[in-house]
């Protein structure tokens, strides 16, 4: 039977399982996952074990959350300046040896071949923002005193005397990618005057600090992939806030415009024109009021165990994509590539052999003594009395 990783156990748990061949499928998050192609042979990705060990980067945008309900991360220069004082290029090469691609301001990706019909270059290059501490500074100027080191908001500021800092930003425990991309996001804001420090917690615990919306600032990869259709992409910006939708609780005037043409790219079935000028206004406002911070694309992660299974999906055999095992929009990618899969289990074999006993392997007891006895004593008693008869 096949089996794949239990979503419900531990990074730590799960890890094991795939290393040990108790399960044949691992498609979550492994950090280094070359190291794993050497401790058990049996395993591979989906470019075999050549050095590229990973699937495209279209899964979820790892990006900054602020909460929109705390003060001053409801104000788009707070989120600008949070923007240009993140390191990507650090981020992606500490966390996961360069494999992260930066995001686009728009959430959009021309990678994708789902956006290729409403991804906007323009926008990316006409709002793109890349690491710039100096300029995170000079916006912060423009709001705040500066005292010993510390940003306060001015008088003229919708919440002024407000320091800024000391902030926690949420992530999630034993996913080490993450883990280090959320301190490496920490210590950019650090080096900008906003102190900011990894809050790790289980992933049951992040979903209730977004829900009921009791964080500074989070860590989110658990949007939509960008595989997925732009409408999909778009929509997880948007809407009644939950853990994977608007986590931000953005609702502002820009929020309630981005609304508008979100329903009216709901309501187009095949105008592909329209639905990429729709499409190309939503990411300008995206870009412009940053109401997350898109910091790198994720990638798909599938490590396969062929001690029990053949068939799987790979660079040499692309009938298919991978697909995780806790996503429930691909559930026909996923049939497919079960169905595809055979298996290569080979039973032990059980071996006959015939053995030729000789009497004299025959073991003796003694009781046969005294049977032949009996027998031998029986023949001459009948040979006797019909001798006397005669």
């Amino acid at each position: 039977m096949l089996k794949s990783e239990n979503i419900l156990l531990t990074k730590v748990a799960q890890d094991t399982a795939i290393l040990n061949d108790d399960v044949d499928l691992h498609s979550g998050p492994y950090f280094q996952v070359w190291t794993a192609l050497d401790i058990n042979p049996n395993l591979n990705t989906y470019f075999k074990r050549s050095n590229t060990s990973f699937y495209r980067t279209l899964g979820s945008i790892i990006s900054l959350v602020p909460n929109h309900m705390r003060y001053p991360f409801n104000e788009t220069w707070m989120r600008e300046a949070m923007a240009y004082a993140i390191d990507y290029d650090k981020v992606s090469l500490d966390s996961i040896d360069g494999y992260w691609e930066r995001s686009s301001q728009g959430f959009l990706s021309s990678d994708s071949p789902s956006h290729t019909n409403e991804y906007n270059q323009t926008i990316q290059d006409t709002y793109g923002i890349s690491y710039n501490p100096f300029k995170a500074r000079q916006i912060l100027y423009k709001h705040c005193d500066n005292s010993s080191g510390n940003w306060i908001t001015r008088a003229n500021q919708s919440n002024p005397g407000i320091t800024l800092g000391l902030y926690d930003i949420l992530t999630i425990q034993y996913w080490t990618d993450i883990v280090t991309a959320t301190e490496l996001m920490a210590d950019s804001l650090t080096n900008i005057g906003i102190t900011s420090t990894k809050l790790e917690v289980t992933q049951r615990n992040w979903y209730d600090f977004i829900n009921n919306q009791t964080f500074d600032l989070a860590q989110q990869n658990q949007g939509p992939h960008l595989l997925q259709s732009s409408y999909s992409v778009l929509g997880g910006l948007r809407g009644t806030h939950d853990s994977v939708r608007n986590a931000s609780s953005w609702y502002d005037a820009q929020a309630d415009a981005y609304e508008d043409l979100y329903e009216g790219l709901e309501g187009i079935a095949i105008n592909y024109i329209e639905a990429a000028s729709i499409a190309s206004q939503m990411q300008e406002i995206l870009a412009v009021e940053i109401p997350e911070i898109p910091v790198c694309n994720n990638g798909f992660w599938y490590l396969y165990s062929t001690k029990y299974w053949d068939g799987w999906i790979n660079i040499d055999n692309e009938y298919n994509q991978p697909a995780t095992v806790y996503t429930v929009d691909t559930m026909a990618i996923k049939a497919r590539l079960y169905l595809n899969l055979r298996s290569n289990y080979v039973p032990p074999t059980t071996t006959t052999t015939t053995t030729t006993v000789e009497p004299w392997d025959i073991p003796w007891y003694g009781l046969e003594f005294f049977i032949i006895l009996g027998v031998v004593s029986t023949i001459i008693l009948v040979a006797y009395k019909k001798q006397i008869k005669n």
